[in-house]
C-alpha cells in the first residue's frame, strides 16, 4: 500500500490493505498457510465482490446481535466483518477459516460470526456516538486528499469509504472539524507504538508523526492488531510501556519483540458441523443425556469389576471363570471413555484456541477419538465373545453376564456418538 500523508476516516481503505498485507506476510512465512491460502488480500477482495454481486440473506438472527433479526450480507458487511476481526490478535490464526466461510457462503459459520461481530457489521446499527465523539476532533480532509487516498487503494475503498463521514457531521449534527486540531509538535517524551496488522491506525500513522516529536520513541509490534501496547497484555507491550513510564527519557528495551510468537495459522480441519452443534448445546445447558448415560455405564464397569475382584479376595471366594472376559471388558471401557474424553477435550480446545474455526470443523487430531473408541468397542466386543464362550455365561452368573453385555453396548454407543459428530474417516 502507498503511504498517505493524512489518516482519518478517508484513509480506512489504506489501513485495511496495510493490515491484510501484514497478515499475508506472516502467512507467507508459515509453510501450511503459504501452501493453502496464499495472499489474503486478493482472496478477501474477490469474496467481497462476490457478495456484492449476489448478497447472502440470513434470517432469524438474535436481535441482540442484529437489530432487525435479518441480515443482508453484501460486500460492505463482509468487508466490515473482516475489518473488525483484524482488531483481535487471537483471531489471526483463524483467518483461513474466516476466508473459507466467506468463499463457501457457509451460513452456519457466518451466523456464528455475526453473533460475535453483529452490531459493527449490521446495516441497521448506528454510528451516532462515534460521530459525536469524532466530528470535532478529527483533522479535516479535503476533497483532493479523499481522491488521492481512494486512488491509492481503489479496490478496498469501494467497501470502506462509501460515505464521507465529515459530510454527515455537517449535515446531521452541524459539527465541523475544530481548526485547533493540528499535528502535534513537542519535546515532551512520547512513546509511539503500532501493530503491523492494525487496520484502523496502521504503522504509517505512527511513523508519520515521529518527526515532530523531539523526544519521541517508536516501537512496532509484529503479529499485532489494534492497541499494540496492550493487545498481548500482560506481555511485551506492557513491559515496554511500564519501562517508559518509569523513565521516559531512557531508550526503551525492545528485545522482547523478537520472542513474540507468529500466528499459528490453522489451515487444515476435519470439516463437520457436529462438534459446533455439540458445543452450542453444552453452552446453552442442553446436555447429551444419552451420552452421559453411556459414560456412566462404562464408569460402573471400571468401578464394579475391580470391586468384585477385591470382595472375592477378601472373602476368599474362588472366582468364577469367564475366560478373562472381565479384565478385557474393564480395559475396553477405559479405552472407550478415553476416546470420548479426547473428543471433548479437542472440541473444547478448538473452541478456546480457534473460535472462528469451530463452526466449520475441528483440528485434525480430534479424529483420533474415532480410532480410540473403535479399539475400545473392539476390546469390549471381544470380551463379550470370550464371556459367551464360557460355561458361566447366562443365568449361572447373571450379574457378570449383564455387565459384559451393557459394557459392550455402551462402548458401541460412544462409537456411534463419535460418528454422529462427523469424526469418522468416512
Amino acid at each position: 500500500a502507498v503511504p498517505l500523508e493524512t489518516g482519518g476516516w478517508g484513509a480506512i481503505a489504506y489501513g485495511f490493505r496495510s493490515a491484510l498485507d501484514g497478515l499475508s506476510t506472516d502467512c507467507a512465512a508459515n509453510r501450511s498457510c503459504a501452501r493453502d491460502v496464499g495472499d489474503f488480500a486478493d482472496r478477501f477482495i474477490a469474496a467481497f465482490q462476490a457478495y456484492d454481486d449476489d448478497p447472502l440473506i440470513i434470517e432469524d438472527l438474535d436481535p441482540g446481535s442484529v437489530l432487525e433479526g435479518r441480515l443482508v450480507m453484501d460486500g460492505d458487511l463482509a468487508a466490515g466483518a473482516v475489518f473488525q476481526a483484524l482488531y483481535i490478535n487471537s483471531l489471526f490464526a483463524d483467518f483461513p477459516s474466516l476466508l473459507k466461510a466467506l468463499e463457501d457462503r457457509d451460513e452456519t459459520a457466518l451466523r456464528a460470526y455475526v453473533e460475535v461481530l453483529g452490531r459493527p457489521i449490521d446495516h441497521s446499527a448506528g454510528n451516532g456516538m462515534e460521530l459525536v465523539a469524532n466530528c470535532s476532533g478529527a483533522v479535516s480532509v479535503s476533497e483532493a486528499q479523499y481522491a488521492a487516498m481512494r486512488a491509492a487503494e481503489p479496490e478496498l475503498s469501494k467497501w470502506t469509504d462509501t460515505l464521507e463521514w465529515d459530510e454527515v457531521c455537517e449535515a446531521v449534527y452541524r459539527i465541523q472539524p475544530d481548526p485547533a486540531v493540528q499535528r502535534l509538535v513537542t519535546d515532551v517524551p512520547i512513546l509511539g507504538a503500532a501493530g503491523t496488522i492494525d487496520p484502523i491506525t496502521p504503522p504509517n500513522y505512527s511513523q508519520s508523526i515521529m518527526s515532530d516529536l523531539a523526544n519521541g520513541q517508536y516501537v512496532e509490534f509484529p503479529y499485532t492488531g489494534h492497541g499494540a501496547l496492550f493487545s498481548n497484555s500482560p506481555g511485551c507491550g506492557q513491559d515496554i510501556w511500564l519501562a517508559f513510564v518509569k523513565d521516559p527519557m531512557a531508550p526503551v528495551d525492545t528485545a522482547c519483540i523478537s520472542s513474540m510468537d507468529a500466528p499459528d495459522f490453522l489451515t487444515r480441519l476435519i470439516e463437520t458441523k457436529g462438534p459446533y452443534r455439540f458445543a452450542r448445546n453444552l453452552q446453552s445447558g442442553n446436555f447429551p443425556h444419552g451420552v452421559i448415560a453411556l459414560a456412566v455405564g462404562l464408569l460402573m464397569t471400571l468401578f464394579m469389576f475391580p470391586l468384585g475382584w477385591a470382595a472375592r479376595k477378601i472373602q476368599g471366594t474362588a472366582p468364577v471363570s469367564f475366560d478373562g472376559a472381565r479384565p478385557l471388558a474393564w480395559l475396553g471401557a477405559l479405552v472407550s471413555l478415553a476416546g470420548l474424553g479426547w473428543a471433548i477435550r479437542q472440541i473444547l480446545g478448538t473452541a478456546t484456541n480457534h473460535a472462528m474455526a469451530l463452526p466449520i470443523g475441528v483440528i485434525p487430531s480430534t479424529g483420533w477419538a474415532f480410532w480410540i473408541c473403535l479399539i475400545g468397542f473392539g476390546v469390549t466386543g471381544y470380551a463379550l465373545y470370550r464371556g459367551f464362550k464360557s460355561p458361566s455365561f447366562g443365568r449361572v452368573q447373571i450379574g457378570t453376564t449383564l455387565a459384559l453385555i451393557i459394557t459392550c453396548l455402551a462402548s458401541f454407543g460412544l462409537l456411534a456418538f463419535i460418528l454422529s459428530l462427523g469424526l469418522g474417516p468416512f
